[in-house]
Order: structure tokens, then C-alpha cells, then sequence
């Protein structure tokens, strides 16, 4: 994924932002504080994730995402 595409969907850069700001957290919280539907932003963790830009830890049947170190 170019930059470009990265930034080219608004809710993937509201997702990326809310990250930042809190050094990650569960889809569920995600949703609430974006505004951003469930579906909606697993998505755009999953693209992202699959990118590199993010890594998931799996925590019981929780998924938590936060920006990769590396």
C-alpha cells in the first residue's frame, strides 16, 4: 500500500489518528470514538495490518491493534 492510499480513505486516517493518540486499543473502543461502525473499522485495522502500518495482539477473543515498532 502507497502512502497515497493510506491516506486517500478518511476513516482509515480517523482510525490511524485515534491510534496514535492513545497507543492503540480494541476494535470496540475504536468504533466508539471514531464514530466509525464496527465493520467499518476492522477493515481498515485489517488493511492496515496487512500493510504493516499496524500489528494485532490477540487478547482472549479481543483483538487490540497499536502501530508497529519496526
Amino acid at each position: 500500500m502507497r502512502i497515497e492510499e493510506v491516506f486517500s480513505s478518511r476513516g482509515r486516517v480517523i482510525v490511524l489518528r485515534c491510534i496514535c493518540e492513545c497507543e492503540g486499543m480494541h476494535i470496540s473502543e475504536l468504533s466508539r470514538r471514531t464514530g466509525l461502525s464496527f465493520a467499518t473499522v476492522r477493515r481498515h485495522l485489517e488493511e492496515l495490518r496487512d500493510k504493516g502500518i499496524l500489528e494485532e495482539i490477540q487478547v482472549g477473543k479481543s483483538r487490540f491493534f497499536r502501530l508497529r515498532k519496526t
